[in-house]
């Protein structure tokens, strides 16, 4: 971040967030600032001469704040990829979405245009069979069982 934000801007920024002030040193158990000396972590120390209990500010030196920093810059990296992985998948999902969209519109206009086309030759054979007498249906019905016998006999033979 010294990069990005200059060394003093950091420096500001580790006294707003100060892991061992939240989480306490490394036995678990808060730092007592009452003490009024320096405590040692693994990067620098506490320094607990503070009015305020809860203050507590953490000296480093420009080392520890570039490997700290090269740490968030690694973490950074990491989560960039993740996030550029996961933009392209949803971005695939989407496609695929769309791509079943128009096929289920093509599907639908298809079913409905042969529902139309079905509608109507039953129509006109209902108005055929009432017209014509029983002998044209008998006709018609020897006719197709002649075709499908002949289609069998075509084919699977």
């Amino acid at each position: 971040m010294s990069r990005q934000f200059g060394t003093n801007n950091v420096r500001q920024f580790q006294n707003l967030h100060n892991r061992a002030a939240l989480f306490g040193d490394r036995d678990d158990r808060p730092s007592s600032a009452a003490s009024g000396r320096y405590t040692p972590t693994r990067f620098g120390a506490l320094d607990s001469n503070q009015h305020d209990e809860g203050s507590y500010r953490v000296k480093m030196d420009d080392s520890e704040l570039d490997y700290l920093e090269s740490q968030n810059d690694d973490k950074i990296h990491g989560l960039s990829a993740k996030v550029a992985v996961l933009k392209n998948i949803t971005s695939k999902i989407g496609d695929e979405i769309q791509s079943g969209n128009s096929l289920l519109d093509t599907m639908n206009d298809q079913f409905s245009h042969t529902g139309t086309i079905l509608g109507d030759t039953f129509s006109k054979f209902k108005v055929m069979a009432a017209k014509e007498g029983g002998m044209t249906m008998c006709y018609m019905v020897f006719f197709i069982v002649f075709v499908v016998i002949l289609a069998y006999y075509l084919f699977f033979r």
